[in-house]
């Protein structure tokens, strides 16, 4: 029977051997037999090495075995002594040998030394010869090359674009192998990750990068997107330059920098099947796999194989990642030994999980919407009794049964009544009825509900009727599908032209289907499954009806997401003559999705029946409540894509240089509870004093702390019990200390206080994380003590920051208030507790007994922001040598004070370019319609008076006016073409009009109006 150190050996002899290696023994040398050869135990300058890696003859690489179950750390410090081969192998490629790798025959560990800060990282199976070959003759290693990329052309990119790119370039040049990019749906993912694809091949020498995505429409859409993509430094497109392919039966292309695929497609090809269903491509891992759950806990197993070597590609970018690549497909995405970069509007914390946390970016959904990015939505609710508590078939009821697959039709009698749950509706039971009172009720509230500025634009510009915004409906299954595509045509009494099936079993091409109803002005209505649920840009849509629920929290978000698509105005009336332009679009809801929490995104207008003007009234008032502030954010990411630009310069001018997007911006962010805890960080670290080197320090030896003094400094302090370390140890420990401080007098050097941390604290601390002694502070009752008296005192005696009970001893943070020392804090605390803990039972446990705590404690003033996160850090990652979290709470000061203010902080200064800005409100009232109108005819009017034969300029007539009243000269007084109407009104009646710039009339009408509601004013803004 072998041993586990030969089954080892067998099992990566057979790796070797897949990847083209081929194994021989030193007896039967022969370095020329293949390209790549594998020397068993052959003697190096280190010792016997259990692989030498020949390439055409010379030696690059070393592989350490080890039996299974070897933790493969440690042993890369054995493979590097064997790779210094000057003295025993004359052929070599390069001294020391670059390659090593440490392999159990389950895992394998690969390493290029060469590479900057190199270190091993997990792979596959090991590379090819001519991989390896490949790499030892490059000038410098893809790591290096990615420490080195040229500035980024900003010019064609958004601001989260750009932050994405730069923030992934950082985290590859640090060698970060995973990296996760969160954008919201419809904020360019896929052109930044284009953008970044021609970055990596140019800058870096990429050789080639896997493109994987959900389903096979949106690879074909993700090709369209590399082929239209302009290079920014030459003005080439993409595909001029490299080519890029959708994986198919061919293969992968050994010419193409880019490959496209579905990751179903790559497991097929990977496992070597040749009659893959192309259906498959087209089917969403949200919802179904590979014909397998994507709940299912057991992963697709990936055997190696030679055609697609594990370093075919460099890196892999996996779009719309979905729950399903992190256990189905998980093997799949690690099978290459590349850099992975996934790409979600929706990270779930398996996402996180997946790539080590390493978020790179976010880019919420509300922060899109305010920035211009996206739009927002609302939601309209429909309910029916059916929908809401499922049927009842009463017995001896005639019903009409359909077969699922082939949709024939009988007639049969119901012999026992049963009842179906809403669940069961469209699927095992289906009730055209209700269907049909969805859509009528849907049809019949389109415009004096949902749309209801549709009829009077419609009307102005002469049309029978208003148009159908563009609408998806969500169905159940394809049979569902069908049902509801027959009734919509009835209902709203249109032909097969007005509203199609796109599913995968829909007559036609679905890519021609799709395109079509983003661009067809007679298809209004489409209804899915999930062909165009995830991923598909359909700009025009208005509106997403859901006939179906969703279990997915990830898929809800994406299907939500097509409707968040901007589009220009003239090309959204291409299609949809009346809409005006796409500010929002309308989530109808028919089976109750929006009412479990599936979503992070919810609308931002959580006051739509309050009127605009309201809400600014609030805010100057002083309302700054989530709210109100979110929903202003709404109305002026709405507002700011239907201003003109003598608009934008009013609002800019009255709100001190601020455009619509920055104040909407300003009001999400003083919501975003990132950028509140940013805020309330910020004010913590004001409250401490860090180690001031210009100081006096009183410095002290023995028991009595402090240590080391300095007034107002913030503290690291531990204090252990007495048995949790041996007193032998103790003993040498303090002997040693004494000596090394006897014979090394301050000031110490650099290389001293080096040597005093590894000596003594450094070997403290690990004799300390050994859990020595009884550990007893394990033990609730016990741990609640010391919990409760640190938290005593905090705000009167000390200012707390965080601090942690542990198994046997306690770690804090801390800033002695004034008239208080840190001796005496550190008395009270472990007098008091003592005292308590020894009336417990677990106390009996206590070697030391009755002596509770050394009287040794330690302390640290703490010397930098820097230096205070680590010491936050060490706290709340606490662990005991042996991997037992430590029993303890994590404290600090009044959180919940410092987050309200914080919060409060950033809401005022978000306000303030609304407090006094009635222009918005005057712009945002107008009806859309008549803005450009307005706009237009004061411009036209303008122009025809400067024309002959009048050549009366507007200013000169206000100068006329002034000189004929005798009032004062206004200086400028005709900035913008609104003072045209004060000069028009004037002219009609000089009484009820008076001679002065427009603005500043309505803002003295509407501090009136205040007045007279009893309203207190708004502060006058400043004059110019």
């Amino acid at each position: 029977m072998s041993t586990p150190e030969q089954q080892a050996r067998e099992t990566i002899d057979a790796l070797l051997g897949a990847a083209g290696w081929a194994i021989q023994n030193i007896a039967s040398l022969n370095l020329h037999a293949s390209r790549g050869v594998a020397v068993r135990e052959m003697q190096s300058h280190g010792g016997p090495a259990d692989y030498i890696l020949f390439v055409d003859g010379k030696a690059l690489g070393i592989v350490e075995a080890k039996k299974e179950g070897t933790t493969l750390s440690a042993v890369a410090e054995q493979s590097a002594r064997y790779t210094y081969a000057h003295k025993w192998i004359p052929q070599r490629w390069a001294d020391p040998l670059p390659f090593t790798y440490e392999s159990t025959g389950i895992e394998t560990n690969f390493r290029d030394q060469r590479d900057p800060d190199s270190r091993s990282r997990p792979v596959f199976a090991f590379h090819t010869p001519e991989h390896l070959l490949e790499l030892v003759q490059q000038p410098d290693t893809l790591r290096a090359r990615l420490r080195h990329f040229p500035a980024l052309n900003t010019a064609p990119l958004r601001e989260c674009q750009i932050d994405a790119v730069t923030k992934l370039e950082k985290s590859l040049a640090a060698n970060r192998p995973r990296a996760l990019i969160q954008m919201a749906t419809g904020s360019g993912k896929t052109f930044t990750a284009v953008t970044q694809a021609y970055r990596l091949i140019k800058h870096a020498g990429a050789k080639r990068i896997l493109f994987l995505v959900d389903r096979g429409n949106l690879g074909r859409q993700t090709v369209n997107e590399f082929q239209q993509f302009t290079t920014p430094d030459d003005g080439r497109k993409f595909t001029d330059l490299y080519n890029v392919q959708m994986l198919g039966p061919g293969g992968i292309d050994p010419v193409c920098k880019v490959t496209v695929s579905t990751i179903q497609r790559l497991y097929s090809q990977l496992s070597g099947n040749a009659t893959f269903d192309d259906e498959a491509d087209e089917h969403s891992g949200y919802e179904s796999g590979f014909g397998v759950s994507p709940q299912s806990s057991s992963p697709l197993e990936v055997r190696y194989n030679l055609k697609i070597p594990i370093e075919s590609f460099d890196f892999v970018i996996v779009d719309e990642c979905h729950r399903s690549i992190y256990n189905l497909w998980r093997q799949v995405i690690e099978y290459f030994d590349a850099f992975l970069i996934g790409l979600t509007a929706t990270p779930s914390k398996a996402t996180l999980g997946f790539f080590d946390r390493n978020l790179v970016t976010e880019y919420p959904y509300v922060q899109a919407v305010a920035d211009g990015v996206n739009v927002g939505y609302d939601i309209y609710r429909i309910k029916t009794e059916v929908s809401e508590k499922g049927v009842t078939v009463k017995a001896g009821h005639d019903y009409q049964k359909r077969d699922r697959l082939t949709r024939a039709k009988r007639w049969e009698i119901q012999e026992a009544e049963e009842t179906y749950q809403k669940t069961q509706l469209d699927r095992s039971v289906v009730v055209p009825d209700q269907i049909r009172t969805v859509i009528r009720t849907f049809r019949e509230k389109l415009f004096t509900e949902i749309f209801t500025d549709r009829p009077a634009r419609a009307k102005a510009m002469g049309l029978d009727e208003p148009w159908v915004p563009k609408t998806l409906i969500f169905a159940k299954d394809d049979s569902h599908a069908e049902d509801i595509v027959d009734i919509v045509r009835k209902e709203f009494g249109k032909g097969n032209d007005f509203c199609k099936k796109v599913t995968y079993r829909a007559s036609g091409k679905s890519e021609d289907i799709i395109k079509a109803f983003r661009t067809a002005p007679e298809f209004r209505i489409a209804v899915t499954v999930d062909m165009i649920a995830t991923g598909t840009d359909i700009k025009p849509l208005e509106c997403l009806l859901f006939l179906r629920d969703v279990r997915s929290q990830l898929y809800f978000e994406q299907m939500k997401g097509r409707g968040t698509r901007t589009i220009d105005p003239d090309a959204l009336a291409s299609v949809t003559p009346d809409a005006g332009g796409k500010t929002r679009f309308v989530l109808v809801d028919a089976v109750g999705v929006t009412e479990s929490d599936k979503t992070d995104s919810r609308p931002m207008e959580s006051k739509p029946s309050v009127a605009f003007d309201k809400l600014l009234l609030g805010i100057a008032m002083g309302a700054r409540d989530e709210a109100t502030l979110t929903t202003v954010a709404s109305r002026l990411a709405r507002l700011d894509r239907m201003l003109s630009q003598a608009d934008r310069e009013e609002i800019a001018k009255v709100s001190g240089g601020h455009s619509v997007k920055q104040i909407a911006a300003a009001l999400i962010k003083a919501t975003d509870p990132d950028e509140i805890n940013k805020v309330a960080e910020a004010s913590r670290l004001c409250s401490f004093s860090f180690y001031d080197e210009e100081s006096p320090v009183d410095r002290k030896q023995g028991a009595n702390l402090p240590h080391w003094n300095q007034a107002g400094a913030i503290y690291f302090v531990t204090f252990r019990l007495a048995d949790s370390l041996p007193q032998e140890k103790l003993k040498i420990y303090s002997k040693e200390r004494e000596v090394w401080l006897a014979n090394n007098p301050e000031p110490h050097s650099p290389e001293q206080k080096a040597d005093y941390f590894e000596r003594f604290p450094k070997r403290l601390q690990e004799w300390l994380d050994a859990s020595y002694g009884s550990m007893i502070l394990k033990d609730p009752a016990a741990n609640r003590i010391v919990t409760d008296a640190i938290r005593h005192f905090e705000g009167d005696r000390y200012t707390l920051d965080e601090f942690v009970v542990a198994a046997n001893h306690v770690h804090a943070l801390l800033t002695p208030k004034e008239g208080h020392e840190l001796g005496e804090i550190l008395h009270s605390w472990k007098s008091f507790t003592a005292k308590e803990i020894l009336k417990l039972p677990v106390a009996a446990g206590l070697s030391t007994r009755p002596t509770v705590w050394q009287k040794e404690s330690w302390d640290h003033i703490v010397r930098s922001e820097r230096s205070l996160e680590k010491f936050r850090e060490y706290i709340r990652a606490h662990r005991s040598g042996g991997g037992v979290t430590y029993a303890g709470q994590v404290a600090s000061m009044d959180e919940k004070k410092l987050l309200r203010d914080a919060a409060a902080t950033l809401a005022e200064e978000a306000a303030k370019p609304l407090a006094s800005n009635p222009a918005l409100q005057i712009i945002y009232n107008r009806p859309h319609a008549k803005k450009h109108l307005v706009y237009e005819e004061l411009k036209t009017l303008a122009e025809a008076v400067a024309r002959p034969p009048y050549h009366i300029a507007p200013a000169e007539v206000w100068k006329a006016y002034e000189h004929l009243e005798k009032r004062p000269l206004t200086t400028d007084p005709v900035k913008t073409l609104t003072n045209l109407i004060t000069l028009v009104r004037h002219t009609v009646d000089p009484q009820k009009t008076p001679l002065a710039p427009f603005p500043e009339l309505v803002e003295t009408r509407y501090q009136q109006w205040l007045a007279q509601h009893g309203k207190v004013a708004w502060a006058s803004r400043p004059r110019p």
